[in-house]
């Protein structure tokens, strides 16, 4: 599902180089996510956002190059789209607004 450029600017980390492409409900699978990333050649980090207390039971944004944003986003959502069944709970950054 493709994006305008508009809601990839809207989800950048700090205005930087890097962009949110993703946010996961939970640490355990943002790594998951950024591993997959990494393993398809992107360059990934991840940040926890949201309530500082719940620690890695709370949502974290992974983050990609701002270069690398678009075609990176486009990777995962194939990924996901193949193993929907693994990742019931999880929201790319920007589809619709409403992020998990």
């Amino acid at each position: 599902m493709a994006r305008d450029e508009s809601a990839l600017s809207n989800h950048t980390a700090g205005g930087g180089v890097w962009a949110v492409i993703y946010v996961a409900p939970n640490q355990e699978l943002a790594d998951m996510v950024r591993e997959l990333l990494t393993e398809a050649g992107f360059l990934a980090t991840t940040r926890a956002v949201g309530i500082p207390h719940l620690g890695a039971s709370g949502p974290f944004e992974i983050m990609v190059p701002r270069a690398e944003a678009r075609e990176a986003q486009e990777e995962l959502q194939a990924i996901l789209s193949q193993n929907a069944a693994l990742y019931p709970e999880t929201d790319t950054a920007g589809d619709d607004g409403d992020t998990h």
